[in-house]
């Protein structure tokens, strides 16, 4: 489980931090939802405030903002990468 301590200490952006599907502990998912208003917020998805990139979305043929992205399983928290508003498929561009 990924904590907010260890990112803190690593010096590393998150996305080099925390790989998706790994799972992060409840002060990763507060930080975040604190450091701006959520972009989303509900039971079972927080997607962060501000937008981490604009992809061109092929399915609405037009360009969308991405998110830092967690979805709640079973009361466990998992990072789901960057990914458009209340979707969890990461759209991160490699």
């Amino acid at each position: 489980m990924r904590s907010l301590a260890d990112w803190k200490k690593s010096g590393m952006s998150f996305s080099k931090f925390c790989a998706v599907g790994e799972e992060v502990n409840e002060e990763m998912i507060d930080y975040f939802i604190n450091i701006v208003p959520a972009a989303y917020l509900k039971n079972r998805l927080a997607q962060c405030g501000e937008p981490c990139n604009h992809i061109f979305d092929e399915i609405k043929g037009c360009m969308r903002a991405t998110y830092i992205t967690f979805e709640n399983i079973g009361g466990k928290w998992y990072y789901r990468g960057e990914c458009f508003m209340c979707e969890t498929v990461n759209r991160e561009e490699e």
